[in-house]
């Protein structure tokens, strides 16, 4: 909220800022209401919205993209440890993106990792659990051998939302 302050002046101007970057990104499946994204009447996403958005981030913000990937935050000798488990798993080599949680929105990941040539990115949105959202919707998509499962196999599978998309 200080950040919003400082960049905007405001946090309902802050707000405005981000609805119109989304607009500008042509994202129309996301409104905001709130500068920290927690649970408020009349904000919504999209899983495709998101994916597009961490597009834009890890191509156009590549030093921003890197602090994704950091697995602990060490300040005033606290140590905290990134919530996307996923950063651990060798075998997958994610690099990074964001989880979340509200009561009503649920269990949500985005998780990016390249695959020989092709990044991939994989969204699920609205899980019932942490395990169900992260292991099976986000680590599926994400294994090379598994990269053409469809996205309805996805979806059945968190219960939520779940979309993979190739970014170049």
């Amino acid at each position: 909220m200080a950040l919003a302050d400082y960049v905007a002046g405001s946090e309902d101007n802050f707000v405005k800022m981000m609805n119109h970057y989304f607009d500008k990104l042509g994202l129309q499946n996301t409104h905001f209401e709130t500068v920290h994204g927690l649970d408020a009447p009349g904000q919504f996403s999209s899983a495709l919205d998101m994916a597009k958005l961490s597009r834009v981030i890890i191509h156009g913000e590549p030093d921003f993209y890197a602090m994704y990937s950091e697995k602990t935050l060490t300040w005033n000798g606290i140590t905290q440890n990134n919530r996307n488990g996923l950063l651990w798993d060798n075998a997958l080599h994610v690099d990074g993106l964001k989880t979340g949680h509200t009561e009503t929105a649920g269990f949500n990941i985005i998780a990016s990792n390249v695959v020989g040539k092709h990044r991939l990115i994989a969204v699920v949105m609205g899980g019932k659990s942490r395990r169900v959202s992260y292991w099976y919707g986000v680590r599926i998509p994400l294994i090379p051998c598994n990269c053409s499962m469809p996205v309805k196999k996805l979806a059945a599978r968190t219960s939520g939302t779940a979309i993979r998309i190739r970014s170049r």
